[in-house]
């Protein structure tokens, strides 16, 4: 009756008070919804993170197997929570994942989040993720293929290193530091890039040859240390050039805007 439906309210709200503002001051107690585990990020706007289980990433190994489908919404004490990111470790060295799908609602994927899941294949629909922190997918040594990324994404330092049978870099405009360090598949790079920051494709041994076109504005120091680049394409408007190819030591001829170099004495030099 109708006592009965105020007094299951009461209660569910009593429930909510203690439980829930204990878990958003301090994270401690994980929310386990259908194997995931979850923490309260935001009470008034109901939104939640995927974790790891436990109070630290390294309480507990391999809590994640399989393929990983992580939901919209989660429904927990009555209340429906939408997912809005992935905690930093939270599938830290879970090497039985295979695959992980993450819905739209996602936007930012944390630091280390899945390194050296080494059974990764794929990642599906993460369109929507605005960020992938640092080191994120590294060691993912059997990460094939990356998806196309929005526009609007910022990945951060060392984010697929040693993903080493990783092929496709998808359209980005920024590179950052160590992104693709190691990533010995990779055999070219795409053409959209604008920025490309030191040591980012340190020791890809796959790539040979390059194209850079004219949106191309910056490359650092050591970009491509490593990697035994025999031939490539570049535009004469892009800074700090020389000290990026200086270290590529098989590379030997250029092609800049027409006009062909070469190296003389280990240093980059006017034909």
């Amino acid at each position: 009756g109708v006592g009965n439906e105020i007094g299951n309210q009461w209660w569910y709200q009593a429930i909510y008070s203690i439980v829930f503002t204990q878990v958003e001051a301090n994270y401690t107690n994980k929310i386990n919804v259908n194997g995931i585990y979850y923490n309260i990020t935001s009470q008034s706007e109901k939104t939640v993170q995927v974790s790891y289980k436990g109070n630290s990433y390294d309480e507990y190994s391999y809590e994640y197997s399989g393929k990983v489908i992580i939901p919209q919404t989660i429904t927990y004490f009555g209340y429906t929570y939408t997912v809005t990111s992935i905690e930093e470790y939270s599938f830290y060295y879970c090497t039985g994942i295979t695959s992980v799908s993450t819905p739209s609602t996602i936007t930012e994927i944390g630091n280390n989040a899945f390194s050296n899941c080494t059974s990764l294949k794929s990642i599906e629909r993460p369109d929507t993720v605005q960020t992938i922190g640092e080191y994120a997918f590294a060691g993912c040594k059997n990460l094939r293929q990356l998806p196309n990324f929005s526009d609007r994404i910022t990945i951060e330092e060392g984010a697929f290193q040693d993903c080493i049978n990783l092929t496709n870099i998808p359209p980005l405009k920024k590179v950052a530091k160590k992104t693709f360090e190691g990533c010995t598949g990779i055999t070219s790079i795409p053409t959209s890039i604008e920025e490309i920051e030191e040591e980012a494709f340190l020791n890809c041994t796959g790539l040979k040859e390059i194209t850079i076109t004219t949106k191309l504005k910056y490359i650092g120091k050591d970009a491509f240390k490593g990697c035994p680049l025999e031939k490539i394409n570049i535009s004469l408007n892009v800074k700090y050039l020389f000290d990026s190819l200086n270290n590529s030591t098989n590379l030997t001829h250029y092609t800049v805007q027409g006009i062909p170099f070469k190296k003389i004495n280990g240093k980059v030099d006017f034909n």
